[in-house]
């Protein structure tokens, strides 16, 4: 029987642990074992030569089978590894150029680790940077940790350039302060700070940037990704009490699936009173999902019974997961 590339990796990605089944799959199609030997490819990893979906194995056997570069659909970049102190930057460059750079491979994920991500106006101009190649790619998924940016500015511009993102998910990152940043008080007395770290799943800023009184830049950054945004994830959300008093609601509307790690029952409390208004900005959202960690059983359970009397969403409850479904 012959089946399709796109129902065999559907396949593949559900059996590719159980030999057993696979064999027997093979049996009906003789195209799974050979495209099982590639599936760990729909990945590719920069920065670690010894795994098995490495990109110099990828870029290896891309030489002697040209039609396979359409396998990729996501890059994972660890700068953390696999790279030399000196000239590190142009090596990763070259790296993460090598496979991207080709019109015909149209990767929709990327995810980077321990990375430095350029401003524009740092690159020279002769220079062909990841940067700009990524920008001009469909890329749908975006996962930073430990990614040092020139700027907060920058990051949210950068972050504006992916206009068909429908998934974000922010680890720590890392960016130079300036003048004003209310994290960085401490800039305008002798400390020199140099740049700040922010664990952007556990801190108010990845809320504001999604706020509607953020300023000019973060209303520039929702305007961007309202059409396309479909999922975002904020683990560990810690968020101060003077914000949950001042922050407005959250232009959200064009979300569908939103997971939170609330740190405590007000901060659940805002999640919900902002998100679950059948008749306000959050009645395109399918699925909201807690992680209830650090809140006391009793409290949300109220909390959520009080959300849901006035929403369009239904309670599926697994142990400490709590998930809130229109489905």
């Amino acid at each position: 029987m012959k089946i399709t590339p796109e129902l065999t990796d559907l396949i593949i990605d559900e059996v590719q642990g159980d030999v057993p089944t696979l064999s027997s799959c093979s049996l009906v199609s003789h195209d799974f074992h050979p495209r099982a030997r590639l599936h760990s490819f729909r990945k590719i990893t920069i920065g670690h030569p010894s795994r098995s979906n490495s990109s110099q194995k990828f870029l290896r056997l891309l030489v002697a089978s040209p039609h396979i570069r359409w396998l990729v659909r996501t890059v994972v970049v660890d700068a953390e590894y696999g790279f030399d102190e000196d000239g590190s930057w142009e090596d990763i460059n070259q790296r993460i150029n090598t496979p991207m750079e080709d019109r015909a491979w149209e990767a929709v994920g990327f995810t980077a680790g321990a990375l430095r991500w350029r401003s524009s106006e740092r690159i020279p101009s002769q220079v062909t940077s990841f940067e700009s190649v990524l920008s001009r790619k469909p890329i749908t998924t975006l996962a930073l940790n430990y990614v040092h940016f020139d700027s907060l500015p920058s990051f949210i511009t950068i972050l504006g350039s992916f206009t068909q993102l429908k998934s974000l998910r922010l680890g720590v990152i890392i960016h130079a302060p300036r003048p004003g940043d209310s994290v960085v008080i401490l800039n305008q007395g002798p400390f020199g700070l140099q740049e700040v770290e922010m664990n952007m799943e556990g801190y108010a800023s990845i809320v504001e940037l999604f706020a509607s009184a953020i300023g000019a830049d973060g209303r520039e950054l929702v305007s961007l990704s309202k059409a396309s945004l479909e999922y975002l994830h904020v683990d560990n959300s810690e968020l101060p009490e003077e914000f949950l008093m001042r922050c407005p609601p959250l232009t959200v509307h064009h979300i569908k699936t939103l997971s939170v790690g609330p740190s405590s029952t007000a901060v659940m409390r805002w999640w919900l009173d902002v998100l679950v208004d059948s008749k306000g900005s959050a009645s395109q959202i399918a699925e909201i999902i807690f992680n209830l960690g650090r809140v006391n059983d009793a409290d949300h359970s109220t909390i959520i019974r009080q959300a849901l009397a006035r929403s369009h969403l239904r309670i599926h409850a697994t142990g400490r997961l709590i998930h809130l479904r229109s489905y």
